[in-house]
């Protein structure tokens, strides 16, 4: 069996640049770090999945799944076909699709993939499953897909998690090795302007606010 996760993970992050600031975001290095990372990632897909949403463009939700024990190259390859299916078939029939996924090990120890995915029409779940099999053939697959029935917001935080619940109780969820997988991966662009403009915006958007907030307030009275 194919492995991608750390047997013994590091619980503070291991980057001396990055331990006086806390703001490490690899989420390979630590479980504080993967909280990191998780934070920072639905804060960006919350705002642009938002931005999208009030463009008029649909929104949705699911994972995949490839039900098979499968090298990190086969991987690599079924997340480009996909892509492409979904690319061709949008060109195909008028409409513009884009998605961003982030990879998971679940409990099984195999990886599956959360996705937020937009679209000028609306994408059904047959189609999504024919090109997830068609990029995973032969091996069996497994797709939920869906608009979400919550907020942006919830939806998000359980795309990006870095905890999750079993039977068991709550628990970190497994670390990507170094060097393995990438754990995102999706269209380009998804992210306006670009993410790393778009993580910049928000920011400063926090910093605006809290600036804001600590202004003092005009006292009452002549």
């Amino acid at each position: 069996m194919y492995f991608f996760h750390q047997d013994q993970p590091h619980h503070r992050c291991q980057n001396r640049g990055a331990v006086k600031t806390g703001m490490c975001f690899d989420p390979r290095c630590s479980l504080r770090c993967r909280r990191n990372f998780s934070w920072k990632h639905s804060l960006m897909l919350d705002t642009q999945l938002t931005a999208y949403a009030k463009a008029g463009f649909y929104i949705y939700f699911g994972n995949l799944k490839c039900r098979a024990d499968i090298p990190a190259n086969t991987h690599k390859q079924h997340r480009k076909n996909f892509l492409r299916y979904l690319r061709f078939l949008g060109q195909r029939d008028g409409y513009e699709v884009r998605t961003y996924c982030m990879s998971e090990i679940g409990d099984d120890l195999r990886i599956h993939d959360h996705y937020a995915m937009v679209s000028n029409a609306p994408i059904s779940q047959p189609l999504v499953k024919a090109c997830w099999d068609a990029a995973c053939w032969p091996h069996p697959t497994t797709v939920h897909h869906g608009p979400t029935r919550k907020a942006i917001i919830a939806a998000v935080k359980y795309m990006t998690k870095n905890r999750w619940v079993d039977q068991h109780g709550p628990s970190f969820i497994f670390l990507f090795e170094k060097h393995s997988l990438p754990i995102t991966w999706g269209s380009r662009p998804f992210f306006l302007p670009t993410k790393e403009l778009l993580w910049k915006m928000i920011c400063r958007s926090a910093r605006h606010q809290k600036q804001r907030a600590m202004q003092p307030k005009p006292l009452n009275g002549p």
